[in-house]
């Protein structure tokens, strides 16, 4: 059986959110349930329900940082630095975390340049997103990540965030700042 899937046109348009969804042809096959990338909060915000955990990812060339919320979305955890060794070894390593955390939703760094352009780097995100989203199928918000790694500097240097361990790796800290940031813009569930 085949999938066709349906794509925006603008892809990754900033006044647009992003649309993806598919069918099985075959008879008796399951329809794929549609996944949003988003750049807006408030879009964002308006498909999460009301609990659930997000998961952040700071991706690069050799790491994907991680960093979660508790289910009331009220506390930031930087997890760990991941490793990137192939596709399919953070795939295999995202979709354990997220079935793990119960994740509802990704926040993503989108690393644009000072001049609010894209380049290699959002490149390279966007081609990992286009690989991951179709296997967790869950909403992703394309989170500003542009000065993330001064503020993660800074907030070790305050003792806001813990130094970083033996290894070096700060990319878990930093997809901890760009969840605390989303959380800033999207707001925290009021507690029941």
């Amino acid at each position: 059986a085949t999938v066709a899937l349906s794509i925006a046109m603008d892809l990754w348009s900033p006044a647009h959110e992003i649309g993806r969804s598919g069918q099985r042809a075959a008879k008796g096959a399951r329809k794929l349930v549609a996944t949003s990338i988003f750049r807006n909060h408030a879009d964002f915000a308006a498909t999460l329900p009301r609990r659930g955990g997000l998961l952040a990812l700071d991706v690069s060339k050799r790491a994907i940082g991680l960093a979660g919320t508790d289910a009331e979305r009220r506390m930031v955890t930087p997890l760990f630095t991941h490793p990137r060794k192939s596709w399919a070894h953070d795939r295999e390593t995202l979709v354990q975390l997220v079935r793990k955390r119960a994740t509802v939703a990704l926040v993503v760094g989108w690393p644009l340049g000072l001049d609010d352009q894209e380049g290699q780097a959002c490149d390279r995100v966007r081609n990992f997103l286009d690989l991951l989203v179709p296997v967790l199928n869950l909403p992703v918000l394309l989170q500003d990540e542009r000065f993330t790694t001064g503020g993660v500097e800074a907030a070790i240097e305050a003792g806001d965030l813990p130094p970083p361990g033996k290894d070096g790796k700060i990319d878990h800290l930093a997809a901890a700042l760009i969840l605390d940031e989303a959380l800033h813009h999207i707001g925290r569930p009021a507690v029941a």
